[in-house]
């Protein structure tokens, strides 16, 4: 069953109106990109044809493509269709309109010299697609993207460049919609937005259950999720990268703090790296929105729910995992923090909340969402409000909404929201306009201001 991804079907969708046209989709692995175009194409009257490129040779993926053709029903010369060039030039002297999903197109790049099989599909799209409709998907994000970039031949070929994200926390929801909204922030929290994962969970069993089926289990899904996450791009990624993953666990590091966990003598190699990382969207560079480009502010985090939940509990204990019993192993190492864990994704829902009101126009004065930096030098209090919202100027000045995010078992009491409100006040400087609260269940009757419920959030 196909759920969710209303839009990008749209988009698709209008392509097909046409006679021909060129269309990219890419996306980390499991997201979802197959399924799409496979959901977009299905009731399309037009020859759709689907194929994936293999890691093998250039001429092994010809010989593959024709196969494919063969098995739809296509009729040729095979020793004339010797490369995707000819094949194409074959198919556009069909009087019908064909569409053709070329999936994977990184393993191409990959049997051949990458700037030649760009240029290949360069005359591709140039002159073969008289009545083709064609599709270029592949899951190395880094790759991908360099079709979009100025010095690639592809560039601005495409009529649509689209980038398939994983869900964000609603969108997740749709899986387990009967959930609390606290369970369905936990159940985010630790499966993530991978349309593979979150279709995975089973609803019906507690977050217990499903960790232990999904996680602890040596065939649990969300290991293997792991891995082919990160055998995306290189090779050598996984193991480049995991004392940088295992150092960031459910945290965030500043650069010195990797460097120093990851026994890198270089700045060099960490910065190649994380750059690596970086590009594969594995991990993410976050400055507070009030210290844009500031060096010594910024820190690393892991970008992925499920690599976040792996390299906490999974990947540093992985021996113990071997030889315990899955439900001690969870009592043992999970359980204690689960909560905590879970507690700091919220923040980040709470934000992913507050940027798609803005988008939708519903927090109109809203310019940017994220973490801000204070820091009071007559106090020497420092730190970091991790829900905040950048307003639009006032008299030339930046003013800010700053939010508390509590993932509290209970609802949130009138004298913590005092307290804490009295707590942000004192701090000197602080250009803030509101402040509010943000508490998964709720609110003890009574309280008063900018509140926003877990109830709220699923709206």
């Amino acid at each position: 069953m196909f759920l969710g991804r209303e839009k990008e079907t749209e988009l698709i969708k209008n392509e097909l109106k046409k006679q021909s046209t060129f269309v990219i989709v890419y996306g980390t692995r499991r997201v979802g990109k197959t399924a799409l175009l496979v959901h977009a194409l299905k009731n399309s009257t037009d020859r759709t044809i689907f194929f994936e490129c293999t890691t093998g040779t250039m001429g092994y993926n010809v010989k593959m493509f024709l196969n494919t053709l063969r098995d739809c029903g296509l009729v040729f010369d095979e020793e004339e269709l010797t490369d995707f060039d000819r094949i194409f030039h074959y198919l556009n002297g069909f009087d019908e309109t064909i569409n053709v999903v070329i999936d994977e197109y990184p393993f191409l790049k990959k049997s051949s010299e990458p700037h030649f099989v760009d240029s290949v599909f360069q005359n591709v799209a140039d002159r073969r697609l008289k009545n083709i409709r064609l599709f270029l998907s592949g899951s190395d994000v880094g790759m991908m993207k360099e079709l979009g970039t100025y010095d690639n031949a592809l560039f601005g070929r495409a009529s649509l460049f689209l980038e398939l994200k994983q869900w964000d926390y609603k969108e997740a929801s749709v899986c387990y919609p009967d959930l609390s909204p606290y369970d369905k922030v936990a159940f985010y929290s630790v499966f993530g937005g991978t349309p593979f994962l979150s279709t995975a969970v089973d609803p019906a069993k507690t977050l217990k259950e499903n960790i232990i089926d999904l996680y602890l289990s040596q065939t649990g899904v969300a290991r293997t999720y792991t891995t082919l996450l990160l055998m995306t791009g290189s090779a050598t990624v996984k193991d480049d990268i995991e004392p940088i993953l295992e150092t960031l666990g459910n945290g965030k590091c500043r650069y010195s703090e990797l460097k120093k966990a990851a026994h890198v003598n270089y700045d060099t190699t960490l910065t190649k790296l994380l750059d690596t990382t970086l590009n594969l969207e594995i991990i993410r560079k976050v400055f507070p929105i009030n210290k844009p480009g500031d060096a010594k502010k910024a820190y690393y985090e892991i970008s992925d729910n499920v690599l976040r939940f792996y390299y906490t509990y999974i990947y540093p204990n992985y021996a113990k995992l071997e030889s315990m019993e899955p439900d001690r192993f969870y009592d043992r190492f999970i359980a204690p923090s689960v909560t905590n864990f879970v507690s700091r994704r919220f923040e980040e829902i709470c934000r992913t909340y507050f940027r798609n009101k803005a988008k939708a126009g519903e927090y109109s004065d809203a310019v940017l969402v994220g973490t801000f930096w204070f820091d009071d030098p007559v106090e020497k209090v420092s730190g970091e409000y991790d829900v905040a919202v950048k307003k639009e100027p006032y008299k030339g000045i930046d003013c800010y909404d700053i939010y508390e995010a509590k993932y509290y078992s209970d609802t949130l009491m009138e004298k913590t929201i005092r307290r804490e409100t009295e707590d942000i006040m004192k701090i000197k400087g602080l250009r803030i306009q509101n402040i509010g609260f943000v508490s998964v269940n709720g609110f003890e009757q009574g309280c008063t201001g900018i509140l926003v419920s877990g109830e709220d959030l699923y709206k």
